[in-house]
């Protein structure tokens, strides 16, 4: 096997101008003495690595000719300082050469820059008064970018990636925007971020960011979608009112939970006052309702089963008198038995109020008379139940319902229920 080792010099470019900013360096350079570039190449990953750098954040490796001068970093050590004295060109334009203006770190060329000052400071003497040339200390080359530009000054303007930042700085960037969401904020922006966390004495600050850290769902939206909870957090939770933390937990759980397309009417609904945990659709796509507050009582979870529940009631009504809102325990267990059935006309009184755009904001008392007064063997043609259910609910405060419509429903009273309109329907007369 061949002895022979050879020098090996890398230069790793910054992959792209994202990188090169949050970086704040433009490329590295490595050398090594070896057999193969492949163990070259994996030696200088590995130095990269010490140094504490992503590989990822780097094109790959390319080999270049060492200058013809003593100013190289020192071997195995993967160093970025050296990209700001030289950079590849020369007639193959593959040997680093060093930057015009840029002065080599050796000690001989140290020597010959602080002769070169001191000879500018006496000319500088000599200068007429209305000279362009102005007196200074000159900045290291490393003080400059590619362009020339001071990094002092670049740096000012440099944008901080969003993803990038920690859980509640992510938040916290796209809180204090009003207009839309970005991908980067600004150091002064983030400098904002970092005295708003720190603001123990917030609680309104202080709440949102414990409510998002207690939803891993939230913690996991894009940048565009956490602009938008953090908006809409602003417009449900104002600052001059109070809510609790709990509240605001329902509230980012319910948002996380939500499908995009549902979280615009979830955000209304919250405006409104209406705590819903989820947006119900009917097949159609339609809102379904049942965000708003009904006899049932505040808190309470209604959804598909307990309409069905509410349903079976109209069923069963038809044959016994109930008290709705204190279900006696055989009534209770004989609704369960008419649910798990699944037959008309449950099922078809079911699928109309889940087919019908907020069908399920109505109360379980107007659910309840509308099925138990509804005319014999209706369920038979479906689109007569629908048309049916048009004239009959007729209620708009769904959280204290017609008492009269309360009556029909515990079968307190004899009369038929009010409609819309006066047409009779000849061949649907009403139950006995």
């Amino acid at each position: 096997m061949s002895e022979n080792k050879e020098d090996f010099a890398l230069h790793c470019l910054v992959k792209n101008e994202e990188a090169r900013k949050r970086l704040g360096i433009k490329a590295g350079f490595f050398w090594t003495t070896a057999k193969k570039l492949s163990v070259a190449i994996s030696r200088c990953i590995a130095a990269m690595d010490d140094k504490g750098y992503d590989e990822d954040d780097f094109k790959k490796p390319v080999r270049v000719n060492l200058p013809a001068i003593g100013d190289l970093p020192p071997e195995g050590v993967f160093d970025t300082e050296f990209c700001n004295r030289y950079e590849k060109g020369g007639e193959d334009g593959k040997t680093m050469m060093l930057i015009p203006g840029a002065v080599p770190a050796d000690q001989f060329h140290e020597q010959m820059a602080a002769d070169d000052d001191a000879s500018s400071d006496t000319a500088s003497m000599d200068t007429p008064a209305d000279s362009d040339n102005t007196a200074g200390d000159p900045l290291p080359a490393y003080a400059y970018n590619v362009n020339g530009e001071p990094m002092a000054d670049v740096e000012k303007s440099m944008f901080h990636p969003v993803a990038t930042l920690s859980e509640r700085h992510r938040i916290l960037s796209q809180f204090i925007l009003e207009d839309k969401f970005s991908h980067q904020i600004t150091p002064e922006q983030l400098a904002e971020v970092s005295r708003m966390e720190l603001e123990m004495s917030d609680n309104y600050i202080q709440d949102m960011l414990l409510a998002c850290h207690n939803v891993p769902g939230i913690q996991k939206l894009d940048t565009p979608g956490l602009w938008k909870f953090t908006d809409a957090f602003k417009r449900i939770f104002p600052r001059d009112k109070q809510h609790t933390l709990h509240i605001k937990i329902n509230f980012a759980q319910a948002y996380a939970d939500a499908h995009p397309i549902d979280r615009g009417l979830l955000v209304k609904e919250w405006q409104k006052g209406n705590r819903v945990s989820s947006i119900n659709r009917t097949p159609s796509g339609a809102n379904a309702g049942g965000g708003i507050l009904t006899d049932r009582g505040e808190g309470v979870i209604h959804d598909k089963v307990s309409l069905a529940r509410d349903v079976a009631m109209g069923v069963l009504a038809r044959s016994m008198d109930l008290d709705i809102y204190n279900l006696h325990q055989a009534h209770s267990k004989r609704v369960d038995e008419i649910v798990a059935d699944n037959k008309p006309p449950f099922d078809v009184f079911c699928k109309a109020f889940l087919n019908m755009p907020g069908g399920m904001d109505y109360s379980r008392a107007i659910v309840v008379a509308s099925v138990k007064e509804a005319p014999i063997g209706i369920e038979a043609i479906p689109a007569r139940v629908t048309e049916y259910l048009n004239r009959v609910l007729t209620e708009t405060d769904h959280a204290n319902p017609d008492p009269l419509i309360v009556d029909i429903a515990c079968g307190r009273t004899s009369q038929p229920m009010p409609v819309k309109g006066s047409a009779n329907d000849d061949e649907e007369k009403p139950q006995p």
